[in-house]
């Protein structure tokens, strides 16, 4: 998961993988925060897959 997630440059699937992270955070909380939190969230590649990613956490009920 995480290499996909590191390799990822589309919009769609960054708002897809921030969409289901309730899933994966509540099944392992501190792989997810430790490895695959920092790769959604700290894009530094693309301010545009960032906001993707963003989209994706507030679509989804996990706030």
């Amino acid at each position: 998961m995480r290499k996909i997630v590191s390799k990822e440059n589309t919009r769609s699937m960054m708002f897809m993988y921030a969409y289901h992270t309730p899933t994966f955070h509540y099944r392992d909380r501190d792989w997810f925060v430790k490895y695959i939190l920092p790769e959604l969230f700290e894009n530094k590649k693309d301010k545009y897959l960032l906001l993707a990613a963003r989209r994706g956490i507030f679509k989804s009920k996990f706030i």
